[in-house]
């Protein structure tokens, strides 16, 4: 058996609501079924870099603090929605060390077996020697490790042959990754699906928003989605909330958008802001996760992104059998569409479930065979 478990995923400094409440979801799932799993506090900022690298996120960060000089009232409520992360952040179990490429190898010492995801942790902009595991002596999994894009590309593709090839088992989130990858993978549900929707009601913050109302959670600049969304409340007598300058950045889609634009919101209020609101817009995949669980009646828009989120997206949505409410451009008939039967049999996503709970029953009793058959 496998008791100390050390998850690394996007949890250090993490400022992004469905990053941290996967972090949040994974680890106590591990913990409430016999194991001593924590987050690694891994800083991916660090990395080995060129020359040409470094001075390239130089001169990122320049015109980032010029953009937030421009800005200052944004930049003092993000700065605010930041703070109202770090509370939750320390509640999950974490190790007190912070580990970059440089130091990773010492984790060895402290776990039994490693397991990297869920969330974006293969994209190959960001995959590196923690969210690989290619540090570890000890036993390597994934659970719900997401590639979030089309392809990998062919300079990159060693990378992870020779990383995954070591590992106990592999799992993956979405459906494209198992033909993209060069090993086995099971396909799993996100962290967010391992624990039942009462658990999070009771995680979420007392209602926020006393008057009835339309939330807005978007990650994209489309101001096609946010009429939309406007004008479905404007009809439907509700109020709008929406969270502004997402992604920490000033965006000018966001001025005036809103009758309550709450800024320094925990992931509790974020999970609130769901649990209570009559309808739900969003380009997120978390945000649909916790809609669906939530039993909301919500409305999905595309998002332009490099990451792929349409895929992601997509691949979730057919798992909950709601393609149906996806959209690519304004409608003027969502208060047309049927609400979501959520007394409806999913087959395909009761099935994930079962797959998801025997698959970590057996990465936390080590019940694997040690090796991994190549696609």
């Amino acid at each position: 058996m496998y008791r100390k478990i050390g998850i690394l995923t996007h949890y250090y400094h993490s400022a992004n609501y469905g990053g941290i409440l996967q972090s949040y979801a994974l680890c106590k799932y591990l913990n409430d079924h016999g194991a001593e799993a924590m987050q690694v506090c891994y800083d991916a900022s660090v990395k080995r870099s060129s020359l040409r690298q470094k001075l390239k996120l130089s001169a990122y960060r320049c015109l980032a603090f010029c953009k937030g000089a421009a800005h200052p009232v944004a930049q003092k409520q993000i700065q605010r929605r930041k703070r109202a992360f770090a509370d939750f952040r320390d509640r999950i179990p974490h190790t007190s060390e912070v580990y970059t490429y440089q130091n990773i190898g010492a984790a060895n010492d402290r776990f039994d077996a490693f397991v990297t995801g869920s969330d974006q942790v293969w994209h190959p902009s960001a995959v590196n020697e923690g969210y690989l595991l290619s540090f570890s002596r000890k036993p390597r999994f994934s659970y719900a490790a997401s590639v979030a894009c089309d392809s990998i590309p062919e300079d990159r593709m060693p990378c992870y042959q020779e990383a995954l090839a070591s590992y106990s088992a592999v799992s993956v989130r979405e459906r494209n990754a198992q033909a993209l990858l060069p090993v086995k993978a099971e396909l799993v549900l996100d962290p967010v699906f391992l624990l039942p929707a009462e658990e999070w009601a009771r995680t979420a913050s007392d209602r926020l928003i006393d008057a009835p109302y339309v939330f807005c959670y978007f990650l994209g600049d489309s101001p096609e989605a946010r009429a939309t969304a406007a004008a479905f409340a404007e009809k439907q007598n509700l109020k709008l909330v929406n969270i502004p300058y997402l992604k920490d950045r000033y965006r000018t889609c966001d001025d005036g958008f809103g009758d309550y634009t709450p800024c320094d919101v925990s992931p509790e209020d974020f999970l609130s802001l769901i649990l209570h609101a009559e309808h739900v817009f969003t380009d997120s995949f978390h945000a649909i996760c916790f809609s669906f669980l939530f039993q909301k009646q919500f409305f999905v828009f595309h998002r332009k992104t490099k990451a792929n989120s349409g895929a992601r997206i997509s691949d979730i949505l057919f798992t909950l059998d709601l393609e149906n409410r996806y959209f690519d451009a304004l409608s003027d008939l969502l208060s047309e569409q049927p609400d979501i039967d959520y007394d409806a049999p999913r087959p395909v996503l009761e099935a994930l479930k079962q797959s998801s709970f025997c698959f970590l029953k057996s990465m936390i009793e080590g019940q694997t065979n040690g090796s991994i058959t190549a696609n």
